[in-house]
C-alpha cells in the first residue's frame, strides 16, 4: 500500500495544475492625477479599487506596486491638454477576464492631439501630434512597468519608445478603416461610408451621450487589451471637451476594436472580425487621428 507520505506530494502537485497562479509578480499600480476625472482617455473599462490603485505623480520610483496574477501594463495617453501615464495589473482593469497578452510587448504610434508638456530646462512646449503607446511586461524580479514617462522625450518618439525593447516588438500593420461620426442628426456614419483613415486597429463606437445618439468609426495606433473585443458601458463622468471647460454628462456606449480593412463597417451586431473592450467617449473628440468631431 502506498504511504500517505508518498501520496501527499503527488496530490499537491496535481492540485497545483488546476489552480491559477496567484500574485506571481508585482506591478506598479497608479495613474497621473489628471486622469482621475478623465479616465475615459485611458480606454480602460475600470478604475481599480483604492486599495490597489492610487492617483499621484506615478513616476515609477516609489513603492506603489501591488501583487498581480496576470501581466503588468503601462500606457501613455493624452487627456485634455495633459500627457499622462497609467500603470497596473491587467486583471485589475479587466475584471473577470484574462488577457491574450502574456509576453512582453510594446505598441505605439503617433496621433494628433494638442498637449502641453512642461520641461524644467526648456519650459513649456505644445505638441499638436505626439506618441502614445502601451507596454506589457512580466517579471518576478520586481515591478517592471515603470519605463514610460510622460515627458517630451516620449512625446517625440524617443525615451522608452526608442529602447530596444519597444523597437524590437513587431508593430502591427496599418489597415484602412472607415472614418466618420454622427451625433443625432448631425453628420453621417453608415456602413457604406467611403472616407477612411489608416491605423493598426479599426474602431466603432455607438450609443448615447447625454441622451443623444452618437456613432463614430475610426482608427487607433494601439488597443489597451490587445484583443479584438466589444464592451458596453454606462456611467457619468467629467469630459474636458471645450477648451478645458469640464462638462458632466451621462453616457451609454459600446466600443469595439477589430483588425482588417473596413472591418468597422458593421452596423449592429458584431461581425466575424469582432470577439465580445470598451473604448471611451474620448474618441469622439479627435483622439487617434480619426475624424471624431461632433
Amino acid at each position: 500500500m502506498l504511504s500517505v507520505a508518498f501520496l501527499l506530494p503527488l496530490l499537491l502537485i496535481a492540485i497545483g495544475q488546476f489552480l491559477p497562479i496567484s500574485d506571481a509578480i508585482d506591478c506598479f499600480s497608479c495613474a497621473s492625477p489628471a486622469l482621475h476625472n478623465q479616465w475615459e482617455a485611458t480606454g480602460l473599462p475600470a478604475i481599480p479599487p483604492p486599495d490597489r490603485f492610487a492617483f499621484h505623480a506615478c513616476d515609477g520610483t516609489g513603492t506603489d506596486y501591488k501583487p498581480c496574477a496576470d501581466v503588468c501594463m503601462e500606457m501613455l495617453v493624452a487627456a485634455g491638454n495633459e500627457y499622462g501615464v497609467v500603470r497596473g495589473c491587467m486583471s485589475d482593469f479587466y475584471h473577470g477576464q484574462t488577457t491574450s497578452t502574456n509576453t512582453d510587448k510594446c505598441y505605439f504610434g503617433e496621433y494628433p492631439h494638442n498637449v502641453t508638456i512642461y520641461d524644467p530646462t526648456n519650459g513649456a512646449k505644445t505638441y499638436s501630434q505626439l506618441y502614445v503607446g502601451v507596454r506589457y511586461c512580466s517579471t518576478v524580479n520586481g515591478a517592471c512597468n515603470n519605463k514610460f514617462v510622460p515627458k517630451k522625450e516620449a512625446a517625440e518618439g524617443s525615451g522608452a519608445f526608442a529602447d530596444t525593447f519597444c523597437r524590437q516588438t513587431q508593430q502591427l500593420p496599418t489597415t484602412a478603416c472607415l472614418s466618420c461620426s454622427r451625433h443625432d442628426s448631425a453628420g453621417d456614419c453608415n456602413s457604406n461610408w467611403k472616407e477612411t483613415c489608416q491605423g493598426q486597429w479599426c474602431t466603432k463606437t455607438t450609443g448615447y451621450v447625454n441622451g443623444r445618439w452618437m456613432e463614430s468609426r475610426g482608427c487607433a495606433p494601439f488597443n489597451p487589451s490587445g484583443n479584438s473585443m466589444c464592451v458596453k458601458t454606462e456611467s457619468e463622468h467629467t469630459f474636458d471637451l471645450f477648451d478645458n471647460h469640464p462638462l458632466q454628462m451621462p453616457y451609454s456606449l459600446e466600443r469595439c476594436y477589430c483588425q482588417g480593412a473596413h472591418c468597422n463597417g458593421a452596423i449592429h451586431s458584431i461581425g466575424a472580425n469582432f470577439v465580445p473592450i470598451w473604448w471611451p467617449f474620448f474618441v469622439l473628440i479627435g483622439i487617434f487621428g480619426a475624424k471624431f468631431s461632433m
